[in-house]
C-alpha cells in the first residue's frame, strides 16, 4: 500500500491553485490600487488642512501653501512658490501610479486662511478598470479656503 500523492492528483491540485490566481489575482490589484488612491486622498487633505492651519494661525506671520510636482507634495511658507522661504520647505511623496490634475498651486493667506485659487484637484488611478467613478476622486477648495472631498 502506498502513501501519498499520485501525479495526477499533484496536477489536479496545481491546476485549481491556478485557476483560482487567474481570477483573484486582478481583484485584488484592483482593490490594493483603490486603497492606495484612497490613501493619497487622505493625505493630499491632510497637507491641505495643515497650510491653512499654519496660515490660519500666522505661523511666522506668513502664507502658506501646497503645490504639486509630478511626484511630491510641498508644503511651502510665502505668498507663492516660487517666492516661498525654501529652507521652510516639507515634502511629502506620493505613488506614481496615481495621476493629479487640477490646481498645482494653493497659497492660504494668514489670518483668514482665504484660498488663492479656489479651484478642484483630481485624483485618479493610471490605470483603466471596470468601475471608473471609483477611480476618481475630487478635492474641492472653495474661495474662503473650505476643503471638501
Amino acid at each position: 500500500m502506498n502513501r501519498g500523492f499520485s501525479l495526477i492528483e499533484l496536477i489536479v491540485v496545481i491546476g485549481i491553485i491556478a485557476i483560482l490566481a487567474i481570477f483573484l489575482l486582478p481583484v485584488s490589484l484592483n482593490y490594493y490600487q483603490r486603497e492606495v488612491l484612497g490613501k493619497t486622498e487622505d493625505q493630499l487633505v491632510w497637507l491641505l488642512k495643515e497650510a491653512r492651519d499654519n496660515a490660519i494661525n500666522q505661523k511666522n506671520g506668513s502664507f502658506f501653501g501646497l503645490y504639486i510636482t509630478n511626484d511630491n507634495f510641498i508644503i511651502f511658507q510665502g505668498q507663492s512658490y516660487s517666492q516661498r522661504i525654501i529652507a521652510e520647505d516639507v515634502s511629502y511623496s506620493f505613488p506614481l501610479s496615481i495621476n493629479i490634475s487640477g490646481l498645482k498651486e494653493i497659497v492660504f493667506a494668514p489670518n483668514t486662511g482665504i484660498a488663492s485659487p479656489s479651484g478642484t484637484i483630481s485624483l485618479s488611478l493610471g490605470t483603466a478598470s471596470t468601475d471608473a467613478s471609483q477611480d476618481k476622486r475630487d478635492i474641492i477648495i472653495n474661495e474662503l479656503g473650505v476643503i471638501n472631498y
